[in-house]
């Protein structure tokens, strides 16, 4: 069983010398950078910690310089007292003065540390008293030299002695806390210090150690190198026996574009021998006047041959027999030889017979391009046509209300002037008139509508589907007991607005007209299926029959007859249309018995054509 260093060895091995060479090139690095970020590491924690260590011992000198000022400003008054000079009060007025300034400096310097900064709140507190004690004090020794009595400063004194041991506790309880956090932030300070001497020492020692892997690691790269210069002995032989029995033709060259070397490939196309070209320019097999439309290319290929690396050339060959042929020609250079000595490789092609095959296939796109002419100009005519019926069937339908109008207004008419004196029979014969044509004039209305669905398409716009089904419902004239119910969630996408409100529209009005009662109920839901929207429109009207779910979508059709319901047979036609027109499809779900659901799908992005 191989070791762990036979396992690392034969991993190294596999390597590339790449790989190597930067594993040679990163170890010292590497090394280098973890020594910097060590001492950056351990200077910048000493120096934290150093921080730390001034800090606690500033705080502890504020805390004295408090307590010297009190002490001061105790020591004046009683001297006060004891001579009545007023020069003694000048040390309690200048302690007066600082205190406030240094508590709080303190209070500054403690604020990171609830602990301290409550103890500091207490001092304070009791320096306030202290200093009322005082004023109580000085009040009371100018009021005895205005009596001439001497004072009685027994209680304030004794009150003064207790208000100054209550200070001395809580700045020595300040300064015991204190001094413990130095001597813990000492302490870290010790150990860091310890710890960044041990990081320079393990550095050092990991410095030494990858020195002397990396010269192991290259004195083994260099005897791979060795070997692998056999191995490309052995590769190039490998590719020149490729290049033998390769079909196209690979010719090698010197620096200066002289022939080295010719594949029997390229011997047999140029009709030539080995011997023959061997020492010659490329420009005898690949000549200047072959390429006078070319003539850049001639240049480069005879001069900075690097510059055209990688790239084809389709130019002209000479035979040997001085007939030229059309060939295809690509020059990059051997990344077998070194950059000061650099070989190249010409790779040619003999492009006679694709030559000939794309001058056919020119020939038939000449002809294609002539059918799509003749096609562009059909199509224009169709479109000429198409606008043509368009404007018919508008003029038409104009023309066929027109007296579809006169006819209703005539009868209404006829039925005012004679008023009492036509029978009941002919009042209802009247009536069936205005309905008929009424009726033929949706009908008409109808057809212009089922003809311009698919012609020119409507601008996408966003739409809130919410905000559209309470348009069309506000705008339809339903019974005052229907209901019309939208599920909440509806979605807002790019669509076309008025042809979707349209099939909603249409839906909802059938629901209505085909309804059995006044006081019906229609609901509409949304489910998200991959890239459509499947919007559901039911009902609970009398429903349709299974045999007639695909028979309501033909023009003209009607399940009930025209005498009983006012129908032209065009809506649901209409819907369809409009929805196969968007990509969707539309199905209905009923047993004819009790309710009908109109399911259909719309796509959640229109086609790119849709888009405009």
């Amino acid at each position: 069983m191989p070791s762990v260093w036979q396992k690392v060895s034969q991993v190294w091995q596999e390597r590339s010398v790449r790989d190597r060479g930067t594993v040679l090139i990163s170890v010292p690095i590497a090394s280098l950078i973890a020594f910097s970020g060590l001492l950056l590491w351990a200077r910048g924690s000493t120096k934290e910690s150093v921080a730390w260590v001034n800090h606690a011992q500033v705080v502890r000198l504020k805390s004295n310089q408090l307590l010297v000022e009190i002490l001061n400003a105790e020591t004046s008054v009683r001297a006060y007292y004891l001579v009545q000079d007023e020069d003694f009060l000048v040390l309690y007025r200048e302690a007066l003065r600082r205190l406030p300034a240094n508590t709080a400096q303190l209070k500054q310097l403690v604020k990171d540390n609830p602990q301290q900064a409550a103890k500091l709140n207490e001092v304070e507190q009791s320096l306030l008293q202290k200093q009322e004690i005082f004023v109580r004090n000085l009040q009371a020794i100018d009021a005895a030299k205005v009596t001439g009595r001497p004072a009685n400063l027994d209680p304030l004194l004794r009150q003064g002695d207790a208000a100054m041991q209550r200070i001395r506790a809580q700045i020595g309880a300040f300064q015991t806390a204190e001094q413990q956090l130095l001597a813990l932030r000492q302490e870290r300070l010790d150990q860091q210090q310890t710890w960044g001497t041990n990081a320079v020492w393990l550095c050092a020692i990991l410095g030494s150690l990858s020195s002397f892997v990396a010269l192991y690691l290259f004195r083994t790269l260099e005897a791979d190198l060795a070997l692998h210069k056999e191995d490309l002995l052995e590769y190039q032989d490998f590719i020149q026996a490729i290049a033998n029995n390769i079909v196209d033709g690979v010719i090698t060259l010197d620096r200066n574009g002289k022939i080295k070397s010719i594949n029997p490939a390229a011997a047999q196309m140029f009709g030539t021998t080995q011997a023959e070209v061997a020492g010659q320019n490329i420009s005898q097999l690949l000549p200047e006047a072959s390429v006078a439309d070319n003539a850049l290319a001639q240049y480069r290929l005879n001069n900075s041959l690097g510059t055209q690396q990688g790239q084809r050339i389709q130019t002209m060959g000479l035979r040997r027999d001085g007939n030229f042929f059309p060939v295809d020609l690509s020059i990059s250079q051997s990344s077998l030889q070194a950059q000061e000595d650099p070989e190249w490789i010409a790779l040619i092609q003999d492009i006679t017979e694709r030559q000939q095959a794309e001058a056919k296939l020119k020939s038939r796109a000449d002809e294609l391009a002539q059918l799509a002419a003749i096609l562009a100009k059909t199509n224009a005519n169709l479109n000429a046509k198409n606008q043509e019926l368009s404007q018919f069937a508008y003029v038409a339908s104009h023309d066929l209300k027109a007296p579809l109008r006169a006819i209703s207004n005539l009868s209404s008419w006829i039925e005012e002037d004679l008023g009492d004196q036509i029978p009941t029979e002919n009042q209802a014969q009247f009536k069936l008139l205005r309905g008929r044509v009424q009726r033929m004039e949706a009908l008409i209305s109808g057809l212009l509508e089922y003809s311009r669905v698919g012609g020119t398409p409507e601008r996408p716009v966003t739409v809130s589907i919410a905000q559209l089904l309470n348009e069309v419902v506000d705008s339809m004239p339903l019974p005052a007991e229907f209901q019309v119910e939208v599920a909440p969630g509806m979605p807002t996408f790019s669509a076309r607005r008025l042809r979707l409100g349209q099939v909603f529209a249409n839906l909802i009005s059938n629901a209505v007209q085909h309804h059995k009662r006044t006081d019906g109920k229609v609901a509409i839901t949304v489910q998200k299926r991959d890239s459509f929207y499947e919007f559901s429109v039911t009902d609970d009207g009398p429903g349709i029959e299974p045999q007639y779910h695909e028979k309501v979508f033909t023009i003209f059709q009607t399940l009930e007859a025209r005498d009983k319901v006012e129908s032209t047979g065009i809506g649901l036609a209409i819907v369809k249309k409009v929805i196969e027109a968007e990509g969707g499809k539309i199905m209905i779900q009923s047993d004819g018995i009790q309710g009908c659901t109109f399911r259909f799908t719309w796509p959640q992005q229109p086609t790119s054509s849709d888009r405009g």
